[in-house]
């Protein structure tokens, strides 16, 4: 299948992605008008910032039956929380002072109708179609092979943006969006009864463990597609002398990639009939099932940001050696403490 139709599909599912999040965004409103009760941080954007466009809003009419107003949409005034909601869910592009490598994170509680839960799912089957589609156009251009797509054990090829993804999401008209968090689901919780949601921000650490041939590869691809106009940065060229220095000494030994600690918002759940253990991401309002009027379950937004500043340190990895036969993870070795860091600095693995 060409470049082509790939785009033309990345286009058709995007306009789904956002039919069904205005679906979504609707069903939320109406159950804010049916007494359904929400919960949200404070948000540090100004409301203006999240919509590009009125075609963003996720809605389309305000109670007199005209165009919504930019500027003051009645149902914003009635029910802010629900707006947040709103915001959140619709945030799929860059805001003007995000870095590019910046999650925004919104965690939140918001009572739902079995219509608005049936959105919810909808809207992320519409994501996921949407990745796959991303995925399809990275495989068409050679980025992105089948195996790491089926195992998602390359989540940085996933997320990041090479040239032939860029010029596909310009095309599309949407190169502002965020990939991640176009990705990211909306959790629904259908289980009746909910009765806590105790948030928190877990550290990770994503490591990765390939040969130096690989890592050699990776980085001698990033010299490939370099030229005058967009010159390779000079953190590849120190990450093959060091990986040739470590060749020299071992030719058979592989290397620990490690990215710095990153927030992985999650949230734990018990309900009234008992049932405890469940665990759901937080990175967006958790949508549960309740009842008009019903309070919120008890919760608590301290300890999670609202912003993911740590995700910025992810650029620095630390490559460390590391013989074959050793466990990967048994970093407290005194030999391989001694054999000290190798940094691979910058977006040198990143941008393979």
């Amino acid at each position: 299948m060409s470049n082509l139709l790939k785009t033309a599909d990345l286009e058709r599912s995007y306009r789904a992605l956002r039919e069904a999040m205005s679906a979504l965004s609707e069903s939320i409103m109406a159950d804010a008008e049916d007494g359904h009760l929400a919960a949200i941080p404070a948000s540090n954007h100004p409301i203006r910032e999240m919509w590009s466009s009125h075609d963003d809003y996720p809605w389309k009419s305000d109670d007199d039956g005209g165009l919504a107003s930019l500027q003051a949409p009645p149902r914003s005034v009635r029910f802010p929380d629900h707006w947040k909601v709103c915001q959140a869910i619709n945030m799929l592009e860059y805001l003007q002072d995000q870095d590019r490598r910046e999650t925004i994170l919104y965690p939140g509680v918001v009572s739902a109708s079995s219509m608005t839960l049936n959105a919810a799912g909808q809207v992320n089957v519409a994501k996921d179609i949407f990745k796959r589609a991303v995925v399809e156009l990275r495989k068409q251009a050679g980025r992105l092979s089948n195996h790491d797509f089926e195992l998602q054990i390359d989540a940085c090829n996933i997320f990041s943006r090479d040239q032939e993804t860029a010029t596909a999401l310009k095309t599309v008209g949407i190169s502002r969006i965020c990939l991640k968090q176009v990705y990211r689901h909306i959790q629904v919780v259908s289980h009746p009864g909910l009765r806590g949601v105790g948030f928190y921000a877990r550290k990770h650490r994503p490591m990765k463990l390939m040969s130096l041939n690989d890592a050699t590869s990776q980085l001698e691809a990033v010299l490939s597609r370099s030229d005058e106009r967009k010159p390779a940065p000079e953190s590849v060229a120190v990450g093959l002398k060091r990986l040739a220095q470590l060749r020299e000494i071992d030719p058979g030994q592989s290397i620990l990639w490690t990215q710095k600690s990153t927030v992985m918002p999650k949230a734990n759940l018990s309900f009234d009939d008992g049932t405890r253990g469940k665990q759901a991401f937080a990175h967006l309002p958790i949508l549960f099932a309740g009842e008009p009027g019903a309070a919120l379950p008890v919760f608590n937004f301290d300890k999670i940001p609202v912003r993911d500043d740590s995700e910025m340190d992810a650029l620095e990895r630390d490559t460390y050696r590391l013989s074959n036969s050793r466990r990967w993870n048994d970093t407290n070795d005194p030999e391989l403490l001694a054999l000290g860091q190798v940094h691979c600095l910058k977006d040198s693995l990143k941008t393979a």
